[in-house]
């Protein structure tokens, strides 16, 4: 027996008794990206010659790494490692992302998805550090750096409105006023346009908070009733 009563740790394969996540327990699956992280995998591995089809749930976790939502991480590590403050140009990256979900531009592929984070969800958007003034943004996918925090920020998608990004910022202001407790947002203004962005809920400084989605803790696959609710464990 282990430590106060408990069993010791044993070698053991556990398999998932549903096919909901392609072999995946539902808890890994919420580690994968889909929509958007996805679109720009698949696109990025098939610029290298490699179709989307040949990649298995344990190719796309490895490229995850230790990159993605929640507290999780998965080895090998595939993925990109970055060491870079330049600052981020949000409107060059949105018209990047257009042109990305339009099949017009293949060059800025690797950009977008190592600024993508493995996030989930339909619409374009990256994961950034930004300074406490919001003044500065810059790659998030690296340590956090003094003076800054982890944020997303998205962009409109074609079928969007252009001021879609100050409504999602108004809806933020009404919920926390009527009590619904979330993460500080703020509306990113630029020459051209008006981002929406979110201080991540998963991230506390560099240290990271476990989180999974309902559909994956009862392995019900993702829809909007059951795996668009996130639970922070």
């Amino acid at each position: 027996m282990g430590a106060k009563g408990r069993s010791p740790i044993h070698a053991v394969r556990f398999t998932a008794d549903t096919t909901i996540f392609d072999g995946l327990f539902g808890v890994f699956n919420d580690s994968l990206p889909d929509g958007w992280g996805r679109l720009l995998l698949d696109r990025t591995v098939e610029k290298h010659g490699i179709q989307r089809g040949q990649l298995n749930p344990l190719d796309r976790l490895a490229y995850v790494g230790r990159h993605g939502m929640g507290a999780l991480s998965y080895e090998p590590e595939l993925g990109f490692s970055v060491t870079d403050d330049a600052p981020l140009a949000l409107d060059k990256l949105a018209e990047e992302a257009t042109a990305v979900l339009e099949g017009e531009d293949e060059a800025v592929l690797e950009e977008l998805l190592r600024l993508n984070g493995s996030s989930s969800g339909a619409r374009p958007k990256i994961v950034a550090q930004v300074s406490t003034d919001k003044k500065r943004i810059i790659h998030g996918r690296q340590d956090l750096r003094p003076g800054f925090a982890h944020w997303m920020i998205k962009f409109p998608s074609s079928q969007d409105a252009r001021d879609a990004g100050a409504i999602e910022y108004a809806y933020s202001l009404m919920a926390r006023d009527a009590g619904v407790e979330m993460t500080e947002t703020h509306l990113f203004r630029t020459k051209k346009n008006k981002y929406f962005g979110t201080k991540r809920f998963d991230r506390d400084g560099d240290a990271r908070i476990h989180m999974h989605s309902l559909g994956g803790l009862i392995q019900s696959g993702r829809s909007p009733a059951s795996g668009g609710v996130a639970v922070e464990l």
